[in-house]
């Protein structure tokens, strides 16, 4: 009798084994079927307002494409990367960073209008020394924070703690020690990798250091996106170096290596110190939270002329109302009648850039573009092939700088106008980041860039002396970078 009980109850097991299995296979595949449809479609809706988003921000049309591609036909990867890194001008930063820029402006006397500020950004009697290497920069801002008597202020999108960072670091303990205020202000993102007790030690001695937008935790989706490209060193509020060189050795340093970027950064004084004063305390006091009201003697203070130069200070970023540092390069180029030059480490412009520089070409001025054969980032690289074609064929210059990686930012016009600064000609500088372009228009200035372009000159050779990649498949990898080339 147990037998058969436990016979019929094996049968029992075996038919409802045989009914339930496909019952609750299927209810797993319907399941799965419809998460990843809700998935979708939740991927797709939100693809729509994101598109919807970017209309309202005016991007230029290539940005829009290029996400709009990337949120629509891959949602579960683009949707993801634009709320980390698609935000142009988060209305929380804005209105944040907008405020704190009102105050600084009432307490340095700017708050007029945006063409009255315009005038006063361009100074008279200045002082402009070009600092032409990597030892150049370094040495001219140890020197800096040795001298220095009552404050130094450094603001960085890199600090390495190498051959370069570390005697920077260790100066400036020293000088806190001294009783010297030191506040240091720090990209988040680009020195995500290099904080640490070394830089706490700063701290420890009487400094100040302040993180711009820190990632963790993140305060928005934009601020892992938003990022403080500037980089400037002011010693007692009356001399500033400036320029694209950060502090690693890569950039500079006591000793120039074989892997050195060619860089170099301008050394300045005089009235234009107004506005670099107020660059630097606008960006501390936002990534700090600190009060404007406790910088007002600094707002006020005056400058004597310290020279004959004349220089136009242009900053941008998610504050400021309109791309300004972008409408000036746009200016500059078409206004060009004789010679444009660019040196850049990326190439990757927006269309009206790209499409002026070939319309001066037709029109019979002189174009010429210096990069990096090769730079330190292979996707941009890439990416940039789909304009220099078109830019050669139009009968661009294209020169490619051999030797290593320039990381310098300059244009000069005419013979006459110089910018340098901290912009690459790349969209994510002239629109997304925060930058600062300096105009320069005295002869010497521009005698003293342009010296430094043709000794470079010997290391460059046109591109159509370059043996250059080739193939279908080549040309294909060249179209999808340039598709994805405004989120780079």
């Amino acid at each position: 009798m147990f037998l058969e009980h436990l016979a019929m109850l094996d049968s029992l097991h075996a038919l409802w084994k045989d009914l339930s299995e496909p019952f609750f296979n299927g209810i797993s595949i319907l399941i799965g079927f419809t998460y990843a449809h809700v998935l979708t479609w939740l991927g797709f809706f939100l693809g729509i307002m994101i598109i919807g988003r970017m209309l309202n921000e005016k991007r230029t049309p290539s940005n829009i494409f290029a996400w709009a591609f990337a949120v629509l036909f891959m949602p579960l990867i683009g949707v993801p990367l634009y709320f980390l890194l698609g935000g142009r001008k988060s209305r929380g930063l804005v209105e944040r960073k907008k405020k704190v820029m009102e105050d600084s402006r009432y307490l340095a006397g700017e708050d007029v209008t945006a063409e009255e500020l315009k005038r006063l950004r361009k100074t008279e009697g200045n002082s402009c020394q070009l600092l032409p290497d990597a030892t150049a920069t370094y040495n001219a801002i140890m020197n800096g924070i040795e001298e220095s008597e009552s404050c130094i202020h450094i603001m960085t999108y890199i600090l390495t703690k190498d051959e370069a960072g570390m005697p920077i670091i260790e100066a400036l303990i020293r000088k806190a020690k001294e009783g010297v205020k030191v506040r240091l202000l720090l990209d988040a993102f680009g020195c995500f990798a290099n904080g640490g007790k070394w830089v706490e030690e700063l701290k420890e001695a009487g400094g100040e250091v302040a993180r711009f937008m820190p990632l963790l935790p993140l305060h928005s989706h934009s601020s892992a996106n938003l990022r403080n490209h500037r980089k400037l060193a002011i010693f007692d509020h009356r001399r500033a170096i400036t320029g694209g060189q950060n502090i690693d050795m890569r950039f500079m340093g006591p000793r120039i290596t074989e892997d050195t970027f060619l860089d170099f950064s301008i050394d300045v004084e005089g009235p234009v110190l107004r506005h670099l004063n107020f660059i630097f305390l606008n960006d501390w006091i936002f990534a700090s939270r600190q009060k404007a009201n406790r910088f007002s003697e600094i707002f006020s203070l005056d400058f004597p002329q310290a020279g004959d130069r004349s220089l136009e200070i242009i900053e941008s970023g998610p504050e400021v109302s309109t791309d300004a540092l972008y409408e000036r390069i746009l200016e500059l180029i078409q206004d060009c009648r004789d010679t444009i030059t660019i040196v850049t480490p990326y190439f990757v412009p927006d269309e009206v850039l790209f499409r002026s520089l070939i319309v001066k070409s037709h029109a019979g001025r002189k174009v010429r573009l210096i990069i990096p054969r090769h730079s330190n980032q292979k996707l941009v690289d890439v990416a940039r092939f789909h304009y220099l074609r078109q830019l050669q064929g139009a009968g661009v210059d294209v020169q490619f700088f051999m030797p290593g990686m320039i990381h310098a930012k300059l244009i000069l016009i005419d013979g006459k106008i110089a910018l340098s600064g901290s912009a690459n000609f790349d969209m994510r500088s002239l629109f997304v980041n925060f930058e600062m372009g300096i105009v320069h228009t005295d002869p010497g200035d521009y005698a003293a860039f342009a010296d430094w372009v043709r000794a470079i000159e010997k290391d460059c050779q046109p591109m159509g002396e370059v043996v250059m990649p080739e193939g279908k498949g080549r040309r294909f990898i060249e179209d999808f970078a340039h598709l994805v080339g405004p989120l780079l």
